[in-house]
C-alpha cells in the first residue's frame, strides 16, 4: 500500500484481545476501536492492487470491460489529439465520435493508470508508459491538450495525467501536471471565467461547461504539489487557485437548509433544473476542499446534500436524474418514470456515487455510505450492457410503459464511454476499508484482500454467491495471531437478525458506534467467518395527488437488487396483476432459480433481476399503482 496514509502505525499485536466487540441484539451499540476515530480521516481505502477479484457476478463484469478498454491501442488512443495539433500520428487510427479527444481522452488516460495500478503487470506498466510519454510530447505543444480550455474536458485530462503520477509512479507525468495547471492559472479563460450557476454548457459559453467540477483536481494537484516538495508559496497559490473554482452558491443551499427548487440554473442546458450528474459530483469537489483544509463548513455541505439525495431523489435502482439528467420535485420524477425511457445517465453517475460514498465513509467511519453504492454496483455497474465499438449504454430506461436496454447508437465515445473502465476500477477501492489496523467490509463482493502488518501480511479471502444466496463466508490468514476486529456493513435492508458463526461455532456479532458488524479476536491461519445475512422482497413507491386522482409508480427490490417484471406477450402490463400497494410477498412465488418469481395469479408473470435482462428483452422495473 502506497503513501504514508497506507502505513500501519500501531503493532496489531500488542492490541489488547477482546472476543467480541459492538452490540448485541438489544439494540445497543458499543464504542468503535477505530484508532483514527478522533481524526479527520477515520477510513482509509485499499489502493486498486490490494484487492484481487474471485469468481463471480463482479469478476465477470470487471474482465468483458478490462478486455475492450485495454484492447485500444496507445496510438489509437491519441490519433485524434495528435492529428488536431498536427503531429505525426504513428500506428494510430481515428476511432470516430468524440473519440478524436475531448473529456473521453482524459477518461482513457485514467482508465489505463487504474488498470496498471490494480493489476500491476509489467506489459500495462509499459503501457502507461507510453502513454505518459506521448502526453508529454502533445502538452509540451498544447498545455491545454487543443481542447483544453474547455473546463469539462481540462478536469478529466488533469486527473488521468494525476493518475499516472499517483498510480503508476510516472515522476514524468507530475511536470506534465504542472505544465497544465500552470497554464491554466496564466489563461484569462480560468482567471476571469463567469462561473454561472448552474452551467452545465451552452453554445454562447461552452468552455465553462461544468466549470464546478474543477475544483476536485485542483485540491489534488495542490496535495501533490506539497508532497512533491514544491514551495510553500507555489503550494498556496495552487489551493487558491482550486478554492477559486469552489461552487459555494450551489453548496450553500444545502448547507443553509434551502429548498433547492426555490431555485433555478441562471444558464446552461436547462433553467429549470440543475444538471444531475455534475452537480453531485460538485460535492466531490467539496469532499476535495474538506481534505485539503478541514473546513467543516464543506463536510456539512455534503452531509445534507447526500441525505436529500437519497431521500428525495433517488429511485429503487439507486439512480438519479430520471429525466434527462435533471434533479427535480417528486411529481415531475413520477411523470418521468411514466412517459419517458432517458431515466439514469448509467455511468458517468455510479462513478459519481462510488466516489462520494467512499469519501464520506473515510470522513464519518460510518458504514451507512456504502448502501447506496451497493444498490449501484448490482442495478447499474453489474446490470450494464458493455461498451461495443465506442458505443456505452447511455440511459437505463425504468419506463413504466415498458423499457430495454441498448447502447446508445447516435453517440460514439460519449462520456459514459469513457467513464466505464472508472466505474469498474472504483469498485475495487469500495470492497474494502481499514483504519490501520481492522478490515472493514464494505461490498460483498468474491475477492481477496490484503493489509500489512508489522508481524506480517494479514489476507482476507471473501467468497459467496451474495446477492443470490444470504450467506457470506470469509477465511482469514494471519500467521502470527494477530488480534484485530473483521467488520461488515449492516446493511439498510436487513429482514431480521444476522447469523455468524466463527470457525463452525455460533457466535454474538455485534455493532459499533458506526454501523459495523465486529468480530474481533485473536485470528489464526484459516480462521473463518461464516455471515448469513436475511433479504426479502420489498417494494419502493414514488406518487402524488394530481387534479384528477393519484398517479405513482412502484417497483420491487430484494434486498439491494432491483427486480423487473416481464410477460410473453408484450402487450400485457404487469402492474395488471401485481398491485404495489399490497403485500408483494404475498403475490410472488419463489422458482428454483434464486431471485425469480412467478406471480401467483398469473403464472407467466416473471419477476428477475434487472442485471438478468438481456439486450433488447422487454421488462417492467417500474409500473403503475393507479
Amino acid at each position: 500500500m502506497k503513501g504514508i496514509k497506507r502505513i500501519l502505525s500501531v503493532a496489531l499485536g500488542c492490541l489488547l484481545v477482546f472476543s467480541m466487540i459492538g452490540c448485541s441484539g438489544n439494540g445497543k451499540t458499543e464504542e468503535s476501536d477505530n484508532p483514527l476515530k478522533e481524526n479527520r480521516i477515520k477510513l482509509m481505502q485499499f489502493d486498486y492492487g490490494d484487492v484481487a477479484l474471485r469468481d463471480g457476478l463482479f469478476k465477470e463484469t470487471y474482465d468483458r470491460a478490462k478486455e475492450y478498454y485495454l484492447g485500444i491501442s496507445v496510438d489509437d488512443m491519441l490519433y485524434g489529439m495528435r492529428s488536431s495539433l498536427g503531429m505525426d500520428t504513428k500506428s494510430g487510427k481515428d476511432l470516430g465520435g468524440f473519440g478524436t479527444g475531448s473529456n473521453v481522452l482524459g477518461q482513457w488516460i485514467s482508465g489505463n493508470a487504474r488498470y496498471c495500478a490494480a493489476l500491476g503487470t509489467q506489459e500495462l506498466q509499459a503501457r502507461v508508459e507510453e502513454l505518459c510519454d506521448g502526453i508529454d510530447e502533445i502538452t509540451k505543444i498544447s498545455p491545454f491538450f487543443n481542447d483544453g480550455k474547455m473546463m469539462y474536458s481540462f478536469e478529466k485530462y488533469l486527473r488521468g495525467v494525476l493518475d499516472l503520477y499517483e498510480l503508476c509512479g510516472l515522476e514524468k507525468a507530475f511536470d506534465i501536471a504542472k505544465r497544465m495547471v500552470d497554464a491554466a492559472m496564466n489563461d484569462r479563460v480560468y482567471t476571469e471565467a463567469v462561473k454561472a450557476l448552474g452551467d452545465n454548457g451552452t453554445a454562447s459559453n461552452i468552455l465553462e461547461l461544468e466549470w464546478y467540477t474543477m475544483a476536485e483536481v485542483l485540491y489534488a494537484f495542490a496535495d501533490a504539489a506539497k508532497e512533491k516538495g514544491c514551495t510553500v508559496t507555489e503550494v498556496r497559490e495552487y489551493t487558491d487557485f482550486a478554492k477559486s473554482f469552489d461552487y459555494t452558491e450551489f453548496w450553500n443551499i444545502f448547507y443553509n437548509e434551502e429548498n433547492l427548487f426555490d431555485y433555478s440554473p441562471v444558464t446552461g442546458q436547462n433553467t429549470s433544473y440543475f444538471h444531475a450528474y455534475s452537480h453531485l459530483n460538485s460535492f466531490n469537489s467539496a469532499a476535495g476542499a474538506y481534505a485539503t483544509t478541514g473546513s467543516t463548513y464543506y463536510l456539512d455541505s455534503i452531509l445534507k446534500f447526500y441525505d436529500f439525495m437519497r431521500e428525495e431523489q433517488e429511485m429503487a435502482t439507486g439512480g438519479y436524474g430520471a429525466h434527462v439528467e435533471w434533479l427535480m420535485p417528486e411529481q415531475e420524477i413520477v411523470d418521468a418514470l411514466l412517459q419517458y425511457h432517458d431515466n439514469y445517465e448509467n455511468q458517468c453517475d455510479t462513478y459519481a456515487v462510488y466516489r462520494l460514498g467512499n469519501r464520506l465513509a473515510a470522513f464519518t467511519g460510518e458504514a451507512k455510505y456504502g448502501n447506496w453504492s451497493e444498490k449501484l454496483l448490482y442495478n447499474s455497474t453489474i446490470a450494464s450492457l458493455e461498451t461495443h465499438d465506442g458505443y456505452a449504454i447511455y440511459y437505463s430506461d425504468y419506463c413504466a410503459d415498458g423499457g430495454q436496454k441498448a447502447l446508445r447508437s447516435d453517440w460514439r465515445w460519449a462520456c459514459c464511454a469513457g467513464s466505464r473502465p472508472l466505474n469498474v476500477n472504483e469498485v475495487l477501492s469500495t470492497i474494502y476499508y481499514h483504519d490501520t489496523q481492522n478490515i472493514y467490509v464494505n461490498l460483498f463482493v468474491n475477492s481477496t484482500v490484503t493489509m500489512p502488518t508489522e508481524g506480517g501480511d494479514v489476507v482476507l479471502t471473501m467468497q459467496t454467491d451474495f446477492p443470490e444466496s444470504e450467506k457470506v463466508d470469509v477465511e482469514i490468514e494471519a500467521s502470527n495471531g494477530e488480534t484485530f476486529s473483521v467488520k461488515f456493513r449492516k446493511p439498510e435492508w436487513l429482514k431480521g437478525d444476522v447469523d455468524v458463526k466463527v470457525n463452525g461455532e455460533a457466535v454474538e456479532i455485534r455493532e459499533d458506534e458506526y454501523g459495523w458488524l465486529t468480530v474481533r479476536r485473536a485470528w489464526d491461519v484459516g480462521d473463518t467467518i461464516e455471515l448469513n445475512l436475511p433479504m426479502g422482497l420489498t417494494v419502493s413507491k414514488a406518487e402524488y395527488e394530481a387534479d384528477y386522482g393519484k398517479e405513482g409508480v412502484f417497483a420491487i427490490n430484494y434486498g439491494p437488487v432491483t427486480l423487473a417484471a416481464s410477460m410473453p406477450n408484450p402487450l400485457d402490463d404487469p402492474a395488471d396483476v401485481l398491485d404495489g400497494n399490497s403485500d408483494i410477498r404475498a403475490q410472488l412465488t419463489n422458482t428454483e432459480t434464486p431471485l425469480v418469481f412467478t406471480a401467483a395469479d398469473d403464472p407467466n408473470l416473471v419477476v428477475k433481476p434487472y442485471y438478468a435482462y438481456q439486450e433488447g428483452e422487454l421488462y417492467f422495473l417500474y409500473m403503475k399503482l393507479y
